[in-house]
């Protein structure tokens, strides 16, 4: 791998010479950090259940030849919720 490369500072000088935000670097703060990582792992895990939601299914129901069946799952065993 080689080296990342060196970032632009946080505030650079304006024409007044006053500190002002450097919109071409932006430097996330801990909580932006955490927000986006638990939005990530959120939409992962629903990208998850939408592709493999159903994979794992069987083993839950039990080895019936209806893999529709509810024989395994006691609520909704007679039908009724």
């Amino acid at each position: 791998m080689g080296k990342k490369a060196e970032r632009g500072p946080k505030y650079i000088a304006s024409p007044l010479n006053n500190d002002m935000i450097n919109y071409a670097e932006y430097y996330l703060s801990a909580t932006e950090k955490a927000l986006f990582f638990l939005l990530t792992f959120v939409a992962g895990g629903a990208a998850g259940m939408v592709f493999y939601g159903g994979l794992f299914g069987q083993l839950c129901v039990g080895n019936d030849a209806d893999a529709g069946s509810t024989a395994g799952l006691p609520l909704l065993s007679d039908g009724n919720l």
